[in-house]
């Protein structure tokens, strides 16, 4: 749970909820992974900007804001936007794609296979404003990503200063600029957010956390019931 919805559950009586962070795979989630010929066949050439997102391919998530944002980039330098996962949008993704060689629509993919997309990318992109926990935020930071999101949601709580850059919700040309902010920003930014996964959302600190709550309240029950 993010700080944010930990607040909107007080504002309903909830006396005191507790956030734990995630747990990641920071060694299947990492920047070791990364894959110059996996950039190549995706037609990422050297000097080109790798953009990624993953996640359900749907309105709620305001996949059409990455798309206008990468008509709002400039044209140097080239901008590719690799978009993995699957949904109802998928069909006019890949219609798009066939037509803009900046666009590639990739299929839902595995754990590994997601790892080796994210560590060869620049930037993570998400413009989705009704993530509730943006977990694929955290893989990102893992893989040494920056991250552009939008100030709404989950978001707000995974995508800090230093880490990326969060904006008005649905407004593509300020998006674009925080692209390019944050792709220009990377050598700073993806190191960043590799240390805050590592510092934050290891899978030991994550169960520590859980037993840190429940242990206590377990054993004050006696019988365990």
């Amino acid at each position: 749970m993010s700080g944010q919805y930990a607040e909107r559950l007080r504002q309903l009586g909830v006396s005191q909820p507790a956030t734990v962070a995630q747990g990641a795979d920071l060694n299947t989630f990492h920047p070791q992974h990364a894959d110059e010929g996996l950039r190549r066949r995706l037609g990422v050439g050297p000097a080109d900007a790798m953009l990624v997102y993953a996640g359900r391919l749907d309105s709620e998530k305001h996949v059409d804001v990455l798309l206008r944002t990468l008509d709002a980039l400039p044209a140097e330098p080239r901008f590719v936007l690799v978009i993995a996962g699957n949904g109802p949008l998928r069909v006019s993704l890949e219609a798009r794609a066939a037509s803009d060689a900046r666009l590639v629509v990739l299929p839902y993919l595995d754990k590994a296979d997601l790892a080796r997309v994210l560590a060869s990318a620049d930037v993570y992109v998400t413009a989705g404003p009704h993530e509730v926990f943006a977990f694929s935020v955290v893989e990102a930071q893992a893989c040494g990503l920056p991250a552009v999101g939008v100030a709404a949601g989950g978001l707000v709580s995974r995508i800090l200063p230093g880490l990326g850059f969060v904006g008005p919700v649905d407004d593509a040309d300020a998006f674009a600029r925080n692209v390019l902010q944050a792709w220009e920003a990377r050598a700073v930014l993806g190191p960043a957010a590799r240390r805050h996964a590592e510092e934050h959302y290891s899978w030991q600190d994550a169960f520590h956390q859980l037993v840190s709550l429940y242990g206590p309240r377990g054993a004050a029950g006696g019988d365990g019931r």
